[in-house]
């Protein structure tokens, strides 16, 4: 299939898509760092007796900051992703099945939907799979900080960093999970309307990476196809291919 430099650019055109959820993402968690040090800075007991502190206390607060200001609104961002990239995905589908011939149906069948509810739950996991380990890692942290003596601003500094590590993971998630949910929606558009074989396609700019080069413009059957997108950050996505008129 012939491939405008556009297109070669941003294969799946979610870029902004994905920086808008990437932000979003961002911004939940940098907002609730000072919940964090709160949770931490909260014990005065801490101050005057470090060895006493009453752990079980801040855990309950750093585990109530992770959950309602950052998995619950972090879970209903998600939501919004998904169902504006399963539309994105189905139109560009569509788009693409024009140029091999076939005119595809419109709307969303219960068996769509059904997928948009499962790549939702996947997002929400990976969210929820971010917050755990940062409670894992805060109390590890804690533990360590305290058998070492540090005080309230060296503990506090420890869970900053943490924290930073989630915003990172996160903006993983937003870009991984986005094409995941993008390439799943396409996918099941080209095999509805009869697509038997699809051609893998790259990002071609600095950042091509050497996993996803040597795919680029091979063919496969539709369903043996490595997974797309291949690794995390991940842009690959797979075009309609009529094998008659290739």
């Amino acid at each position: 299939m012939k491939v405008s430099a556009t297109l070669r650019r941003d294969p799946t055109m979610t870029k902004r898509l994905v920086k808008a959820y990437e932000n979003d993402l961002v911004t939940i968690l940098k907002g609730a760092k000072d919940d964090l040090r709160f949770a931490l800075t909260s014990s005065k007991q801490l101050e005057v007796e470090p060895a006493k502190v009453d752990f079980t206390s801040i855990n309950t607060k750093i585990r109530f900051v992770l959950t309602n200001k950052v998995l619950a609104p972090a879970s209903g961002r998600a939501r919004q992703q998904v169902v504006a990239v399963q539309a994105v995905a189905k139109i560009r589908a569509e788009q693409l099945l024009k140029t091999v011939g076939i005119t595809a149906g419109t709307g969303f069948n219960p068996a769509e939907r059904a997928i948009g509810e499962a790549l939702i739950e996947r997002n929400i996991g990976s969210l929820k799979g971010l917050t755990d380990d940062m409670g894992k890692e805060i109390t590890k942290e804690l533990t360590d900080g305290i058998a070492r003596g540090e005080g309230i601003t060296k503990l506090a500094n420890r869970i900053d960093s943490v924290s930073d590590m989630g915003i990172e993971r996160a903006r993983v998630i937003a870009r991984t999970e986005t094409l995941y949910a993008y390439n799943t929606t396409a996918k099941n558009t080209f095999r509805k309307n009869g697509i038997e074989s699809v051609e893998w396609l790259t990002a071609h700019d600095e950042r091509l990476c050497s996993q996803c080069e040597p795919l680029d413009g091979q063919r496969f059957a539709l369903g043996a196809e490595p997974d797309c997108p291949l690794h995390p950050q991940c842009r690959c996505t797979l075009l309609p291919v009529i094998e008659e008129a290739a």
